[in-house]
């Protein structure tokens, strides 16, 4: 009989300690991959659909994450993550004085570690530079 992909994999502890490679058995036709046709594990036949629901999933939760927190992530990890070409905190900080820079923005350039950046943008400004 066939190992499982899915349901097959290392194992850990609670303390994160790993503790060995756990091989489950194919399912076969009880499993919902199970191409009964071919009398095989239908994974194969599916990896583009699979891909493609990922995709859309993780498109979701993109769209579903404040931009203000996407800032602080570029921030912390010195990283462009919004592909707009320019790093939070490194290469523009939100104006403080715009009246519609979110809270958590306003309370990260506040602390008194933020580094001078070169360019001061408007929130509209970056919410522009998104598109």
């Amino acid at each position: 009989m066939a190992t499982c992909p899915f349901l097959s994999g290392i194992t850990f502890d609670s303390s994160g300690t790993y503790i060995g490679l756990q091989k489950i058995d194919c399912l076969q036709t009880e499993c919902r991959l199970w191409n009964a046709d071919k009398n095989e594990c239908a994974l194969k036949d599916t990896n583009l659909m699979l891909i493609h629901i990922d995709t859309e999933h993780f498109n979701k939760i993109k769209d579903s994450v404040p931009k203000a927190a996407v800032l602080v992530q570029e921030y912390q990890g010195n990283q462009d993550l919004d592909s707009n070409g320019s790093i939070y905190g490194k290469d523009f900080k939100i104006d403080e004085n715009d009246t519609d820079i979110p809270k958590l923005l306003s309370t990260i350039q506040s602390q008194p570690d933020f580094p001078e950046t070169t360019e001061i943008w408007t929130w509209q400004q970056y919410l522009d530079s998104l598109s």
